[in-house]
């Protein structure tokens, strides 16, 4: 492949600070670089006889998405669960996802891959667990799934240390004693995590230029004092960003206080663990001191519109976030709570934030939206302002659509259309560093079809393998159940549910 890369005749969405749209338009990349932008004819590379050239006449050209809050293990979970809340969700894919091995966890992550690349997203932040605890071959496998794949990806490997009653508002007579065996008594070791993280670090941190390193502890609510202490001084040892979930469901707020008179939010401030590296997925619980702690931190919020819909977790603040300058991006979740397709979920994101808003005039555009689900997930990744943007020296990931597909038929506003038409069907080429990853709708890199019929060998088999577990989760979900209601019926002076139509 030439050093240089030339598209020439495109409708260039460049989402730059001015939103220009650059039709037609050319870019010269060089390096990996976008070195130049402009009307077509205008521009030439230095040796244009020596460049590689797509004709992108017909197609949009965009920034690729970023998916800035994954769990890859989900990959092999695909439709195992429905009308479920996150505190049951827990139990059962706790279960589910149990006695995996290292190709379990690299198809895991290929699934994502796949789906992700084939639809115009070409950056991910994996908040990947391997419960109960991390081990090196599982991280190897999930880091040279994305690897193989292509993918600019960030891996945070998530951890808690406490066990599952003690991460809940579970009242002792909600759960028998006999149900309750397994979820209650020693914590997990932290020093396993560490290890593992200083595993990564010195094998995969940086790998091709694509691969980067968070932390990755679960949520303030599973974690001891001492974890999330050892974290801050890991953070600082290593230079590392911190990925969390943080307010995802009532049941969580009801627990903040407790913690810290600021809450969850404030004590990761207080321990140095909020800042402009931090990105916190979720959000839809949090308090207006939550959200000035977190401008004030600089953090960035990652909004997952479909799975919050998905567990009932509820609707983020993300008009009060936005109107605070919090950058927002847009993310998945796990694939057992819905598709990948980003797209989708962006225009999920800017429909549900003016069922939240009366005044039309303070709704967020298709510009804003494609912002949150490009630049702003490049900045929870740890790209801020290099990536995300078609402009000179940024970094170029990015994606071709093609326009003669009904949903992007008649050419109108190719920003719109992209926002609320198309889900990622009519991506033709993906570019990741400017090397083809996807080419006429085909990934250049791994065998889909062999990959696909091997993932579902493994999935039919840790049904099967975890059939025990799962029976025992379900036994158990009556009385979880009966906590989230009684967490449900408190008024807490947040309301996040559209349960008033």
């Amino acid at each position: 492949m030439s050093a240089t890369l030339w598209i020439k005749n495109a409708t260039v969405v460049t989402l730059d600070g001015a939103r220009r749209i650059v039709d037609p338009g050319d870019v010269v990349i060089r390096d990996g670089l976008i070195d130049a932008v402009g009307p077509s004819g205008t521009l030439r590379p230095d040796n244009p006889d020596a460049a590689d050239v797509i004709d992108a006449r017909d197609r949009i050209l965009l920034p690729g998405l970023v998916n800035a809050h994954v769990h890859s293990y989900a990959g092999l979970l695909k439709g195992t669960v429905d009308r479920t809340c996150l505190d049951v969700f827990m139990l059962y894919v706790t279960a589910a996802s149990a006695e995996r091995r290292p190709r379990d966890a690299y198809l895991s992550a290929m699934i994502g891959c796949i789906e992700m690349l084939k639809t115009g997203t070409t950056g991910v932040l994996d908040h990947c667990p391997n419960r109960p605890l991390h081990k090196p071959e599982l991280l190897d496998a999930e880091f040279q799934a994305y690897a193989d794949s292509g993918m600019r990806a960030a891996i945070a490997p998530m951890f808690g240390d406490l066990p599952y009653l003690d991460t809940v508002p579970v009242e002792a007579s909600e759960m028998p004693e006999d149900l309750a065996e397994g979820l209650r008594g020693e914590r997990l070791g932290r020093a396993a995590y560490f290890d593992a993280m200083r595993h990564i670090l010195r094998e995969w941190r940086g790998r091709e230029g694509r691969l980067g390193v968070l932390l990755g502890v679960d949520g303030v609510q599973r974690c001891s004092d001492e974890l999330l202490r050892e974290t801050a001084d890991f953070a600082t040892e290593h230079g590392l960003g911190l990925h969390s979930h943080m307010l995802e469901t009532k049941t969580q707020m009801a627990m903040a206080a407790a913690r810290h008179n600021d809450g969850f939010t404030g004590y990761l401030a207080e321990l140095g663990l909020l800042g402009d590296k931090s990105s916190l997925a979720h959000f839809v619980w949090a308090s207006d001191r939550d959200i000035e702690i977190v401008r004030e931190a600089g953090a960035t919020v990652v909004h997952a519109p479909a799975s919050n819909l998905f567990t009932g977790a509820g609707i983020a603040p993300v008009q009060k976030l936005r109107r605070a300058g919090i950058p927002v991006a847009v993310s998945s979740d796990g694939v057992n709570t819905g598709n990948m397709l980003m797209l989708e979920k962006t225009r999920l994101a800017a429909m549900l934030a003016r069922a939240t808003e009366p005044d039309y005039e303070n709704w967020f555009d298709a510009g804003d939206a494609l912002e949150m689900a490009t630049a702003n997930g490049a900045r929870a990744l740890g790209y801020g302002g290099a990536l995300g943007r078609i402009e000179p020296g940024q970094i170029a990931d990015l994606a071709l659509y093609d326009t003669r597909t009904l949903q992007l038929q008649p050419r109108i506003d190719p920003m719109r259309q992209l926002c609320f038409y198309e889900s990622g069907y009519a991506v033709d080429t993906v570019l990741v560093g400017s090397e083809a990853m996807v080419r006429e709708g085909r990934l250049t890199r791994v065998d889909e079809d062999a990959l696909l019929a091997e993932a579902n060998e493994a999935a039919q088999r840790l049904l099967r393998d975890n059939a025990g577990g799962i029976d025992l989760a379900e036994k158990r979900i009556p009385h979880i159940h009966a906590m989230v209601q009684r967490i449900m019926a408190d008024p807490c002076g947040v309301h996040r549910f559209a349960d008033g139509i």
